[in-house]
Order: C-alpha cells, then structure tokens, then sequence
C-alpha cells in the first residue's frame, strides 16, 4: 500500500470578463464610460481587490473614478464596476486610452479604456411665446412683445462663445444679440429679447429667425435655428 500525498496551494485568481470598454466623452463634464464584471475564479477568496488607472493619456489626463476603491470576492462571485471619466474643459478632440489594473494579492488582470472626446456638439432652441399676434398696431403706434428664449446644449461636445440673435423683416426691430457662457453637455442659456413691431406694419405673417451660434471643441462654427411668426391682425 503506497500513500500520496498532494497538496493543494492556494491559487487567489482575478479574472476581467471585459477586455474594454468605448464610449464617447464630452469636454468639461463626467461621462460614465461603463461597467466592467470582475470574477474570483481561484480556489480562494480574493482580498482587498483594487481598481487604478495606471498608464495613458486617459489616466493621466483625465479623472478617474471607479464605482468602489476596492472589495473583497468568494470564489465563484462577481462584481460588477462602474467607471466615470471627467475630462477638462476644451480638450482636443480625439481618440484616447487608459490601462486600468485590478489586482489583489498575487494576481492581476487589465482593462483598456477606449475614450472618444467629442469635437462637435449640437443646440436645441425653445421660445416663449412660440408665435405672437399684434392687435394694437396703427400707422402712429407700435407694438412691443417679449420673447424667452432657451438654448440647450443637447450633445457630449462643448458649446463656446455661445450668443443668440434674431434676423427680422424691416416692420420688425429687435433689441440685439445677446451672449452665454460656454455650454457643457445638458446646460442651458435663457435669454429675454424684445421685439417691436413698428407702426403702419402692414396686416400678414412675418417670420423671426432666431438663430444659436457657437464654436464646438473642435474650432468649427456651428448654428441652429427656429422660426417665430408674428401676425399683424
């Protein structure tokens, strides 16, 4: 009768199920990037698993934030992670990387984050009345209405220099250009024109192109428009 012996080491394994995560990121705000499942797939329980950002553009330039700084795993469970990404305000647009570690005692596995800066955003505009009629107009007296206007940034890209006008027929005058600060994702500028309709107008429709003008991350020009009508009773 012979005896064996064995002896079962232990043999702690993570185990990334991901091997990355894309997503586009807009300048100036934080975009959450994705979730990424984290396995214990050793014959152990893994202890103090972290998660770090350690290489590339991504991680040095951008901040990094991970749904949990660490966590402790069984074998056979599972984590799932969520990642966040700020990046700065007016970085150049482009395609950009990050190695992300996660590692407990004695093991480790990576993840690559592939982050997309946005270079061109888009604007939404809302007016307050959306149309206007004029009851009071004679050949000696005007009329004159307000108009809130609300311009939203409704894309990942930055909006600068962001200014709204509005382009009007002669019988029409109204009180200028007015400007907003830059525009990151979701915000909002809301601004109060006034509008004249001059006296003697003749009775019809008159059109009011109100116009959102700004310059995207990239340098380019963009603009987006909505019509008022105004009617002349």
């Amino acid at each position: 009768k012979t005896n064996i012996n064995v002896t079962v080491l232990s043999n702690p394994i993570v185990d990334v199920q991901e091997n990355n995560i894309t997503r586009e990121a807009g300048d100036g705000i934080n975009t959450t990037i994705g979730n990424f499942t984290v396995l214990s797939i050793g014959n152990v329980d893994l202890q103090n698993v972290t998660f770090s950002c350690a290489a590339g553009v991504v991680c040095q330039n951008f901040t990094v934030n991970f749904s949990q700084p660490n966590a402790s795993l069984s074998v056979g469970q599972n984590l799932s992670v969520q990642v966040n990404v700020s990046v700065p305000l007016n970085f150049t647009p482009g395609n950009y990387n990050g190695t992300v570690n996660v590692s407990s005692a004695n093991t480790s596995d990576v993840l690559i984050l592939y982050v997309i800066v946005a270079g061109k955003t888009n604007m939404t505009l809302q007016m307050s009345p959306s149309a206007y009629t004029s009851n009071n107009i004679t050949r000696a007296i005007n009329e004159t209405f307000s108009v809130q206007v609300n311009a939203t940034n409704a894309a990942n890209g930055s909006a600068r220099f962001v200014n709204i006008s509005m382009q009007l027929p002669q019988e029409l005058v109204y009180s200028g250009v007015q400007y907003c600060d830059n525009l990151t994702k979701n915000q909002q500028c809301s601004r109060l024109f006034n509008v004249t309709v001059l006296n003697a107008t003749p009775s019809g429709n008159y059109s009011v192109n109100i116009t959102a003008a700004w310059t995207n991350n990239d340098n380019s020009v963009n603009t987006s428009m909505s019509v008022l009508t105004v009617t002349v009773a």
